[in-house]
């Protein structure tokens, strides 16, 4: 006998008293009993609903254990791995050099500036002047430029990768989950039916043993 019913029936008995009560009137709010259009009494199958809530409630954790969706967090360290932190470092640590460089070169303009202040220099030697004084720091700075270019490419290249690859691996992902949905659904439906067949059967088996006044081996 599948374990399952075994537990529900011994469930059923504990709950009632170690009566069986397989089947229970259903009642309208006022307490009377709920008729069928035959004038019938209605009653539930306790042992039926029992194992439907069982696999609903399987089913149901079968599925959030499939579908639990990523944080962000998870998503934000997927795309900016170590190694993007790295190059965005290394960019971010160039970008201050090379604005300390462009003050250290605007402060060299203003000191020829005031040096050939009232020389007589005309604009064009002021400009010379002033090209050849910062030559040094340009250079230094074209070179930083350079570096920090790189790192910066480097950085936005692996985050481009990194985004297709989770959506990717997201995609396949989702694929996956969408047919173990599938089958778990199917195995679902199919444990149900055994499991309602199997408690129909012994239903009548504890009918029968009703029947004959036997409470014993009653379900």
């Amino acid at each position: 006998m599948n374990p399952k019913l075994v537990q529900d029936a011994t469930n059923l008995r504990n709950v009632n008293g170690n009566k069986t009560n397989i089947f229970t009137t259903v009642n309208n709010p006022d307490g009377t009993p709920v008729k069928d259009a035959n004038g019938n009494t209605v009653k539930q199958n306790n042992l039926v609903n029992q194992f439907t809530s069982d696999y609903l409630d399987d089913y149901g954790t079968f599925l959030k254990s499939i579908y639990t969706p990523q944080t962000q967090a998870e998503v934000t360290s997927a795309i900016y791995t170590p190694e993007v932190q790295q190059a965005q470092g290394k960019a971010t640590s160039y970008e201050t050099e090379m604005n300390a460089i462009e003050k250290d070169i605007d402060a060299i303009e203003k000191d020829v500036e005031k040096e050939l202040s009232g020389s007589g220099a005309t604009g064009t030697r002021v400009r010379l002047e002033k090209i050849a004084a910062k030559e040094a720091l340009q250079n230094e700075y074209n070179s930083v430029l350079k570096s920090y270019t790189t790192y910066a490419n480097k950085a936005n290249n692996l985050i481009t990768q990194n985004t297709a690859s989770y959506e990717k691996a997201y995609a396949q992902k989702q694929a996956l989950n969408t047919a173990l949905a599938s089958a778990g659904s199917q195995k679902y439906a199919s444990d149900l039916a055994l499991a309602k067949n199997q408690a129909e059967f012994d239903q009548k088996l504890a009918q029968q043993a009703q029947l004959t006044n036997d409470p014993v081996n009653a379900i």
